[in-house]
């Protein structure tokens, strides 16, 4: 179990990353996929080749050049097919927004949660995985994501500042994400599972991140620029004040009998890393709710982001997920943003925008979908040696994993709507 357990920590430390250019062409399967289904029959068969076996092949060895050569047939096959669709009457702006959000959370959650059973086959690309200490990479957009999403639907980005409403915290969603970031530490532990300490500590998860935003979230003023610029500036300032260096090459033990101090050291970035995303939270709340929902102009804002983005790099500022540095908030805050732009020219110019059943369910069930994909990857990773399988067989299981995934998620949406419960992470209203 050890030499398995080595072995499998090993495969997934120790990289650079690839280039952001890279990443754009992965993260263009989403509006791709959206931009090909509005055109083409509805029908499973059309959602799944549309926008599942796209993703799975972009994130594969395979992307060069079958990935390429199949985003482009989609597009040829799409531009020719939609002079054939006859208008749709549902095209108001009301109904692209809504559109345009719940295409991205899903296509973001699709592309999660093939990514975390992908990593562990060779048939995933190496240079995909997290970064160890700076640099871009796949994997490592996934968290920061979420949190924009989060940001992006938030009751504040939305609908502005309630000053009647008064602040209190969320429990329901709240104990939830506390009660799976322990099931993930005592699992992982229990069960020797494979894990990465520079990803977020030696205990602290992306759940426990999750449920410290939900908490804190109610209590912090909002829409607002301010904020998100002042927390990062003064964590940037700090992180260049030797913390950086600090956090990628501090040990992670100290002094016996200090316990707090030393649960700080073990799960640094984790911990650390709160700051990172909560200004990333409020930032994407502020964006969201002056240049997508009051009045959009999402194009603009990319173009900032992106130019805001270069002068980071140009003044030697590097990209570190490890540390959820200036950075990496506004490189991940670009892309999200990018995505955006093109899902909602594609819902703007599209023939229909009647959601994918695939896309419909996700949407509706994202913290579900979430849990169900985290304990399929464990127990394919107990079941088989991941590191032994040969492509062509990896990308047979990754099918097999995602139609499981998606009939257990489908199975329990069924059983809420029966029993009148929704899930904690509802369809946008």
């Amino acid at each position: 179990m050890t030499d398995w357990k080595e072995q499998k920590e090993a495969f997934v430390s120790g990289h650079e990353g690839t280039t952001p250019v890279e990443l754009l062409l992965i993260a263009s399967t989403v509006p791709i996929g959206w931009y090909c289904y509005t055109a083409l029959p509805k029908s499973i068969f059309t959602e799944v080749s549309a926008w599942i076996v796209p993703m799975i092949i972009c994130q594969s060895e395979w992307l060069y050049p079958h990935g390429i050569l199949l985003l482009l047939v989609q597009v040829v096959v799409t531009f020719v097919t939609r002079f054939k669709s006859p208008p749709s009457s549902d095209l108001t702006s009301n109904n692209t927004q809504h559109a345009t959000i719940t295409v991205f959370r899903s296509g973001l959650m699709y592309l999660t949660i093939i990514a975390i059973l992908a990593v562990d086959f060779r048939l995933f690309p190496r240079r995909f995985c997290k970064t160890e200490v700076k640099g871009y990479s796949l994997m490592d957009l996934g968290a920061a994501s979420f949190v924009v999403a989060a940001g992006l639907v938030s009751p504040k980005a939305r609908h502005g500042t309630t000053p009647k409403a008064t602040p209190r915290m969320n429990w329901k969603r709240i104990l939830p994400l506390l009660f799976m970031g322990l099931l993930r530490l005592l699992t992982h532990k229990g069960l020797e599972y494979p894990e990465h300490a520079s990803e977020y500590g030696v205990h602290w998860n992306f759940f426990c991140t999750l449920a410290f935003l939900t908490m804190v979230a109610p209590f912090l003023p909002g829409p607002t620029c301010s904020i998100p610029v002042v927390i990062m500036a003064c964590y940037q300032y700090v992180l260049s004040q030797h913390l950086q260096e600090w956090v990628e090459n501090a040990p992670r033990t100290c002094t016996p009998g200090e316990v707090c101090w030393s649960l700080f050291v073990a799960n640094r970035e984790g911990i650390l890393g709160c700051l990172g995303y909560t200004s990333l939270y409020l930032a994407s709340e502020f964006l969201a709710h002056h240049f997508f929902w009051k009045n959009k102009r999402l194009l603009e804002v990319t173009v900032v982001l992106g130019l805001l983005w270069s002068l980071l790099a140009y003044l030697g500022v590097p990209v570190s997920r490890r540390t959820t540095n200036a950075s990496y908030c506004v490189w991940v805050l670009f892309v999200c943003f990018i995505q955006l732009t093109c899902i909602d020219y594609v819902s703007t110019h599209s023939k229909s925008l009647a959601a994918p059943k695939l896309i419909h369910l996700v949407n509706r069930n994202g913290l579900v979908t979430f849990v169900v994909a985290n304990l399929m990857t464990g127990l394919v990773n107990l079941s088989v040696n991941t590191l032994e399988v040969d492509h062509s067989a990896a990308f047979l299981l990754l099918t097999l994993y995602m139609t499981v995934v998606l009939l257990i998620v489908f199975a329990i949406d069924r059983i809420m709507d029966a029993a009148g419960i929704r899930t904690t992470q509802k369809k946008i209203e």
